[in-house]
């Protein structure tokens, strides 16, 4: 008997476990520490209180990364849009105020006939000078012509010791990866669960601008954002969300708004929202920050004109303001008010 146990147990010891190996996490090895995959950035690596131009994103658990891919897509996009109108509308005005003060210097009727049959006259004795006398100067100067443009092409194609360049395909998408990078203008990044933050890197474009054009483009629909995102935040400026930061914060950006331009008849409201940081009292804050606000503006909670919006999520705390009923108007930029 003594002889059998022992060689069952021999067999038992030769025999391997199946049990997984306990692995400390230090050697465990993770997609995500892979340097060819691109890691997203996360809200405690970049700080967002020193005073980011930011839109917060609350979206599917789970599904951050997705959305904030399809966010940075779709804000690019249209920053670059909003950019390339206002360049027009500026060439537009100076092309107002050039005709305005050609206008004022324009000259008299005779002394425009006069210069119009001059230039008229000179003209026609340039072209009679250019024009070829036979074909045979026709055909030259037809070939000269092609000489010029493979010269050009040859120019082109040629680096500065004079010997043709030639350029692979991997380095071109490299050259064209690079430009795309310092041409960016806003990036994505990963806040607590549930929560996208889009950082918009452009500083002429602000986040409550941004999303007014893009809604009041998309008007009355719903803009085509990723699908897993459910509101969005514009935060113009941020800080700290400590009480005197914040009270610091809306002072700053409450003093530098242009309130003559808002009629006097329009009401305004504090919308406040809290993310985690349970030592900030509500009701102190409102009087904090509307004492900032000039007293002929009347509270209207319900419907209000101008909206200044505050944010706290972590240690970092947002404001901006909406003007001109934008704010209801494109239902408080909760895309699931939105009807399809």
């Amino acid at each position: 008997m003594a002889e059998a146990a022992s060689k069952t147990k021999a067999n038992t010891q030769d025999v391997k476990s199946k049990k997984r190996k306990y692995v400390q996490s230090g050697d465990r090895v993770d997609d995500r520490d892979l340097p060819s995959k691109k890691k997203p950035k996360l809200d405690y690596q970049v700080d967002l209180t020193k005073a980011k131009n930011i839109i917060l994103c609350s979206c599917m658990k789970y599904k951050e990364k997705t959305a904030g891919r399809d966010l940075e897509l779709f804000f690019s996009e249209y920053i670059e849009e909003m950019m390339q109108m206002r360049k027009k509308n500026e060439s537009k005005k100076e092309d107002e105020i050039s005709t305005a003060n050609d206008d004022d210097t324009k000259p008299s009727t005779t002394e425009t006939v006069t210069a119009e049959a001059e230039t008229a006259k000179t003209d026609s004795e340039t072209k009679e000078e250019q024009q070829p006398k036979t074909e045979a100067d026709a055909e030259d100067k037809v070939a000269d012509k092609d000489d010029d443009e493979d010269d050009d092409i040859q120019r082109k194609e040629a680096d500065v010791t004079g010997t043709a360049v030639s350029v692979s395909v991997s380095d071109a998408v490299q050259h064209e990866l690079n430009t795309l990078q310092e041409r960016k203008t806003c990036e994505w990044i990963v806040g607590p669960s549930g929560l996208v933050i889009v950082n918009i890197l452009e500083p002429s474009i602000q986040a409550s601008a941004l999303l007014a054009f893009i809604f009041a483009k998309c008007h009355p629909q719903r803009p085509s954002l990723s699908p897993h995102v459910f509101r969005l935040y514009p935060l113009n400026r941020t800080s700290f969300s400590r009480h005197a930061d914040i009270v610091q914060l809306a002072e700053t950006v409450i003093k530098a708004f242009d309130w003559k331009a808002i009629p006097a008849d329009h009401s305004y409201a504090i919308v406040y929202k809290n993310r985690g940081n349970k030592q900030l009292k509500r009701e102190q804050l409102y009087k904090d920050i509307a004492q900032f606000v000039p007293d002929h503006f009347k509270v209207d909670l319900k419907t209000p004109k101008t909206v200044v919006l505050l944010q706290t999520f972590g240690r970092t705390a947002g404001i901006s303001i909406m003007t001109d009923g934008e704010y209801q108007k494109h239902n408080e930029f909760n895309l699931g008010k939105f009807v399809e």
